[in-house]
């Protein structure tokens, strides 16, 4: 307003009437910054389309590089990699190798649930553990069974889900193998699967079975090794 007897009314600058000077400076600060969030880093607004998705809208604060689905791929991959590794590490069966020397040596289990077909024999084992896959060792039984018998391997179960059998606590890896077995107490000879068990405690389970219950031949047993530093005693 202007003219004779009029007074100028002062205006406040940015802010609440009344703000001293500081206060109004940092109510502008703050009204600068809320602008500011609201725009991506090409200096446009964050919308549902921006590059980024909405998330950014509602994350305004997450700077541009970021990614959550790249996030999400690469935290896939080092889950990848640390699965890999884990399950490499657990099977790690070397140190159970004879092929430097020494055996594996141990009753059958005396228990009668597990056993059939066999009394009470000892059972010796080689195992080179840098040939699982093709010649992976002998075994030898003191009733006559097995005479340094070859383990063969069954090439196709490598490549199969069997491979990665598991059961029980306390072991590190399982592994299956085919050894013919000689006549026993007038039974007929045939071949023999092998169960071996790299345990946890350092001993190895060796578990044969063949047949049915009343099948000719038909035998279980569980056997617990230890090692020794010699060659198999029988």
């Amino acid at each position: 307003m202007s003219g004779r007897g009029s007074s100028l009314i002062p205006v406040e600058p940015l802010g609440t009437p009344g703000m001293n000077a500081g206060a109004r400076t940092a109510a502008g600060r703050e009204a600068r910054l809320s602008a500011g969030s609201s725009r991506d880093a090409r200096g446009g607004p964050f919308t549902s389309s921006s590059p980024d998705g909405g998330l950014r809208a509602q994350l305004p604060w997450v700077p541009r590089a970021f990614s959550p689905g790249g996030a999400l791929r690469d935290s896939g991959r080092i889950l990848a990699v640390a699965s890999a590794l884990l399950v490499s590490a657990c099977h790690d069966v070397s140190s159970f190798s004879t092929a430097s020397g020494g055996s594996y040596e141990g009753p059958i289990s005396s228990a009668s649930f597990v056993r059939a077909g066999l009394g009470e024999p000892r059972l010796c084992l080689t195992i080179d553990t840098t040939h699982l896959q093709d010649t992976p060792g002998t075994l030898t039984t003191t009733d006559g069974l097995f005479q340094q018998t070859a383990l063969r391997s069954i090439p196709q179960l490598w490549q199969d889900p069997l491979s990665t059998l598991t059961f029980g606590e306390g072991r590190i890896q399982n592994v299956v193998y085919v050894a013919h077995g000689n006549p026993l107490d007038g039974g007929p000879a045939g071949d023999v699967f092998v169960v071996i068990s790299f345990m946890n405690a350092g001993g190895i389970e060796v578990r044969l079975l063949r047949g049915a219950p009343d099948a000719p031949g038909s035998l279980f047993g569980v056997f617990a090794l230890t090692r020794g530093s010699g060659s198999c005693p029988y």
